[in-house]
């Protein structure tokens, strides 16, 4: 019996760890911005908020490797190359007109 006992004991804890050491948090949790006032948030539960030229969006994320997509509530979607060197995100931003531009955001929360 005693031995029953630690059998499951050793298997719960080996696939707790298991489990645990597999999550790994995303760089890109927290706020994002920059010095011409762009910010971007992106929560825990997939989702983000920006402030882009004074626009606020709102939406959801996914990322697959260095590829980003933002799903906008107003029915558009970015997909876009991210980079993170240090606490700077790079990535690139597609307004409601199609034009492209290069953010440079520091992390700030």
């Amino acid at each position: 019996m005693k031995i029953k006992k630690l059998v499951i004991i050793f298997l719960s804890t080996l696939i707790l760890a298991t489990l645990s050491s597999c999550f790994t948090p995303s760089p890109l949790y927290g706020k994002f911005a920059d010095n011409a006032g762009n910010t971007i948030t992106f929560m825990e539960d997939g989702t983000f908020v920006a402030t882009i030229d004074g626009q606020i969006f709102e939406g959801t994320f996914a990322i697959m490797e260095n590829v980003i997509v933002l799903s906008r509530t107003d029915g558009s979607s970015i997909n876009s190359e991210w980079d993170m060197r240090g606490a700077m995100l790079y990535i690139w931003w597609t307004d409601n007109y199609g034009a492209q531009q290069q953010l440079n955001l520091y992390k700030v929360g």
